[in-house]
């Protein structure tokens, strides 16, 4: 009985020490999630500076549908064997007609 009993207190005495060694080191760490008192708000509730394109100009939504009419496109992709494998849209986002679209419509 009494070898039952010290290898319960051995037993207690180990979580006891890993516990407390654990507890340590946490307090003896440098604050890691401390805020910066230089920072006036978090970084992630900063927004980007806005740019206004047309400075004076409020466009609705029908305008500005008709400015982008022009440059969107209908995209066909065609496989080796001429079979179709793709088929979306994109739009023209340079002079030399450089085409923007999505990774499905023209396969990997």
């Amino acid at each position: 009985m009494i070898g039952c009993q010290n290898g319960t207190v051995r037993f207690y005495r180990r979580q006891a020490i890993f516990i407390l060694s654990g507890w340590m080191m946490l307090l003896m760490m440098p604050p890691v999630f401390s805020a910066d008192p230089d920072l006036e708000e978090p970084i992630a509730a900063r927004r980007p500076e806005l740019v206004d394109l047309y400075p004076g100009q409020a466009l609705s939504a029908e305008a500005l549908a008709e400015q982008a009419k022009s440059s969107v496109v209908a995209v066909s992709f065609a496989g080796r064997d001429g079979q179709q494998a793709g088929l979306g849209t994109g739009f023209v986002i340079s002079a030399d007609g450089l085409i923007a679209t999505n990774l499905h419509v023209i396969g990997e």
